[in-house]
């Protein structure tokens, strides 16, 4: 994967976070991070990043109104998102990531490889939506 590539890793717990953010790194994308989804809304809209990692249990606002802000945002609507939660882990949450815009939906703890693969399976989609 092109170490140009960067990912916003969204998650309270800083300890998770910065596991999460080691992993993308050793697998060369760049990371970017925050722990409340206004945060996360700030960084997407100022970062740009390529795929947004979101927890649903934040501080402020759940991550599926995080995504929804992001997926009505000109800006910011063409970002894919997938959710990765400890907490939400039901079938009806999957259907709500999915309702609101998320691209994908893992349960932590995550496997790196797994991970891996549900990234790079939403950045080939959002790149080939756009193409199309």
């Amino acid at each position: 994967m092109s170490p140009s590539l960067t990912i916003l890793a969204v998650d309270d717990n800083l300890a998770f976070n910065y596991a999460i953010c080691h992993m993308l790194q050793q697998a060369g994308y760049q990371c970017l991070n925050a722990q409340t989804g206004s945060a996360a809304i700030s960084v997407a809209e100022n970062g740009t990043p390529d795929l947004v990692l979101l927890d649903i249990n934040l501080p402020d606002v759940n991550g599926f109104e995080v995504c929804r802000r992001l997926k009505s945002n000109p800006k910011t609507q063409n970002i894919p998102v997938v959710f990765l939660s400890a907490t939400q882990t039901s079938a009806h949450a999957k259907e709500m990531g999915k309702s609101v815009g998320g691209e994908g939906f893992l349960f932590a703890p995550v496997e790196t490889a797994q991970l891996l693969t549900v990234i790079q399976g939403a950045l080939l989609r959002a790149r080939n939506a756009r193409s199309a």
